[in-house]
């Protein structure tokens, strides 16, 4: 994680577009209302220090705002440990295999709005099944993150109606045992989770931004490109057989099946350095669907373990998490190293932003190749976010070069080569004037 933050990998794709954003407006981003309070899970960090600790180093800000993206995942593991600590602590297999198994297939773009759903789904699903009687803090914890969930991904309508009926199932088997308090409370969930599906229900018929729904329904089939979530599925598929059946979890086919995931993990986690060009980070973001079919499987499996269903003896629970680990670590390893391309291309990036002036081509840059010695560049640039992170990754905040999105970019944010447009960032130390002169000098008219 600090690695990561140090190296703003945040900054990928949407990430420095939500940064400079939040910086101009000093709120959050506002551009769905389908998923607008899960972008206040992932931003109350950075949006608090800008507007109640006045924080103007860009650098901090910008550190902050990477820790805000990780730190809703903090949030949710706590949440669940709390809930099953005393019950049953192998539960938590189920929350870390939908983090490392989910939610890390597609956590390259950090920033992605996809992201909060996938935290928030476990600790409802916790506080649903396993608490009865509602404390103050179970309440207030609760509250807090159902508000998320009813405004946080269009895929609320699959994974509410999920909760929606585990909630039912628990209501009807325990209505008469449970005291009026937590009735009131299972009452309130259905309704807010009721409209929580209805909102999801409406953006997905009447999207606020159509393009992003083709490109959504597009690029579903592409989760197939994705190595991390082809193998978190096959992991997935492993430790069900390991739970659900003992006779399997004792076999010589697992211990096979176990060995050769192992070594394909060590493989996978390794290409970012073995063979960079397979790594395509952009696969982290065209399988962001991955979450609305394999949270449901995990959902299901989970179910059945927790009501008994299935019993699962002490050496199938050691086995499914030895599974988990090779996951683990497999994708840590995944995205540190795909954090050290990102490092790299960084660097050139900044390289490009030294070496010219102005108002630059895309395609007069070091960027348009694929790889620079064995760091990726070509994969690492998003269509549209040059400008920005010229601005953003400006030596000393001195904007002199803006480097240009690709000819085919088909929207940007604004338009470097109108100086009117140019984000208004004086409060934070950004300076355009060498900037403006260069312009000039290359636009006399």
């Amino acid at each position: 994680m600090t690695y990561s933050v140090i190296s703003e990998k945040h900054f990928y794709a949407d990430g420095v577009h939500f940064f400079l954003s939040i910086l101009r407006c000093e709120t959050f981003m506002m551009n769905n209302p389908a998923r607008q309070y899960g972008q206040y899970f992932t931003e109350f960090p950075i949006v608090f220090c800008l507007k109640y600790a006045h924080t103007k180093n860009v650098t901090i800000l910008s550190y902050i705002f990477g820790f805000g993206l990780y730190l809703p995942q903090i949030i949710s593991l706590s949440i669940c440990f709390y809930i099953v600590r005393k019950t049953n602590i192998h539960y938590m297999l189920f929350p870390i295999l939908s983090l490392f198994g989910v939610s890390h297939s597609i956590f390259f773009h950090m920033a992605s709005d996809t992201l909060a759903i996938t935290y928030v789904f476990w600790p409802i699903l916790f506080f649903i099944v396993f608490v009865k009687e509602y404390k103050g803090v179970d309440m207030l914890l609760l509250m807090v993150i159902v508000f998320v969930f009813i405004r946080s991904y269009e895929s609320a309508s699959i994974l509410g109606l999920i909760l929606l009926v585990v909630l039912i199932a628990e209501a009807y088997h325990n209505w008469k045992t449970v005291s009026n308090r937590t009735r009131l409370v299972w009452v309130a969930l259905v309704l807010i989770i009721i409209y929580g599906i209805i909102i999801a229900v409406k953006e997905i018929m009447n999207p606020t931004d159509p393009i992003n729904k083709a490109s959504f329904l597009r690029d579903i089939p592409t989760v197939l490109n994705n190595n991390q979530a082809m193998l978190s599925a096959m992991y997935v598929l492993m430790i069900t057989g390991t739970l659900l059946s003992k006779r399997f979890a004792a076999s010589i086919q697992f211990k096979l099946i176990a060995i050769s995931l192992f070594l394909i993990t060590v493989y996978c986690s390794l290409v970012p350095v073995v063979k960079p060009e397979w790594a395509r980070p952009w696969t982290q973001h065209t399988a962001r669907s991955f979450h609305v079919y394999m949270i449901p499987v995990l959902c299901l499996m989970a179910y059945v373990v927790f009501k008994g269903v299935v019993h699962v003896g002490k050496d199938s629970w050691n086995k499914a998490f030895i599974l988990c680990a090779f996951l683990v670590a497999g994708q840590l390893t995944w995205q540190i190293l795909m954090t050290s391309q990102w490092n790299g291309f960084r660097h050139v990036f900044q390289e490009e932003l030294m070496r010219h002036e102005g108002y630059v081509r895309f395609e007069d840059t070091r960027l348009v190749h694929h790889k620079i010695g064995n760091h990726l560049v070509g994969d690492m640039t998003w269509g549209w976010t040059n400008p920005t992170l010229s601005i953003v990754w400006s030596k000393n905040h001195n904007v002199k070069t803006i480097i240009s999105n690709p000819v085919k970019c088909n929207w940007e944010p604004f338009d470097p080569r109108d100086i009117r447009a140019l984000p208004k960032l004086g409060k934070y130390g950004f300076t355009y004037e060498k900037y403006i002169e260069n312009i000039r000098l290359q636009n006399p008219k």
